[in-house]
């Protein structure tokens, strides 16, 4: 019959694409088997399993506050705030000071040093991160290397204290609290500072009041980040600055369309490239303009575009290879 189909033709079709169905399956099921039997590593069987980079330090930076050289006495404390999400750890090395300096001690506490009243002179409070004599160093800061790294995670705050044992008033340099004081670098930010003028560390006593508020350090902080991984889950996805994710939709919306060559990678391997690309290849965070105006949707535009097109050649470079 002439533009019609056989009924024994429609299950013969029909019998074929059953039994091919129940051949994928029975392969998909083979392959699932193979790979939990699988003598492979697990990194191997499991790319996305890493949460965090496995080199212990990623990036090495330096931290520099001002320097208006206004007081110097026995020790400045102040506090410090880690502020990137999507880092997995920031390690600080060490404090650089400068002044006559002597013997010197670095130490650190939980908190912000003027939450918690008698933090200041309470040692069972603070660990003890450095202890060595240190030469004067007049005009430029001095590093004082931490025997034992400390190392911070995203949103914490901590209380730093430098110190010196000199029985003078020119161990270490420090300045009042000016509208500039404090700064931040988009991984750390120096706060609230006060300067201490005993030469005993953490004594209350001094003839002239052992503490002073609302003083600011000056010198130098030496840190490395280790740096969250992306994965695919709504808690990490959160921790990354809002360029990169918008970067991953815009990648996994074109993973998704027919037309372009994002298209044709495997979903595993786009995953991978996304796990392994910088948290600031899509673009530095800014301060969002007012929703729906032209330049929010300029900016919106440009930065994804450009930020994937970064992050794949990047990534690309780097599982291949070659350098980017």
């Amino acid at each position: 019959m002439n533009g019609s189909v056989h009924p024994a033709m429609l299950i013969r079709d029909g019998d074929r694409v059953r039994a091919a169905t129940a051949r994928e399956e029975e392969m998909g099921e083979r392959r699932a088997a193979e790979r939990a039997s699988s003598s492979e590593p697990e990194y191997a069987r499991d790319r996305l399993a890493q949460r965090a980079a496995n080199y212990e330090v990623d990036e090495e930076h330096d931290i520099q506050t001002q320097d208006y050289e206004d007081h110097t006495f026995s020790g400045i404390m102040f506090t410090l705030e880690v502020l990137d999400r999507a880092v997995e750890q920031v390690v600080l090395r060490g404090v650089a000071v400068r002044g006559e300096l002597g013997p010197m001690t670095v130490w650190a506490a939980k908190g912000r040093w003027h939450d918690f009243e008698g933090l200041r002179e309470d040692r069972r409070a603070w660990t003890l991160l450095h202890a060595a004599g240190a030469a004067p160093s007049y005009r430029r800061p001095k590093m004082l290397e931490l025997c034992t790294p400390l190392a911070l995670e995203p949103g914490e705050v901590v209380s730093i204290y430098v110190h010196s044992g000199l029985h003078s008033d020119t161990g270490i340099v420090y300045d009042n609290q000016h509208r500039t004081s404090g700064c931040e670098d988009g991984y750390l930010r120096v706060g609230a500072a006060c300067a201490h003028l005993s030469p005993t560390p953490f004594s209350g006593y001094h003839p002239w009041g052992a503490w002073r508020d609302r003083r600011a350090f000056v010198g130098r902080l030496s840190y490395g980040v280790k740096h969250l991984l992306w994965q695919p889950e709504k808690r990490v996805h959160a921790a990354f600055p809002t360029p990169f994710r918008r970067m991953v939709t815009t990648l996994l919306v074109l993973h998704r369309r027919n037309d372009n060559y994002v298209a044709d990678l495997p979903e595993d391997i786009l995953y991978y490239i996304l796990h392994m690309c910088g948290t600031t290849w899509a673009g530095d965070a800014e301060p969002e303009p007012a929703p729906g105006s032209v330049a929010a949707v300029a900016r919106r535009t440009s930065s994804t575009v450009g930020g994937v097109a970064r992050a794949v050649k990047r990534a690309l470079a780097r599982l291949l290879g070659y350098g980017s």
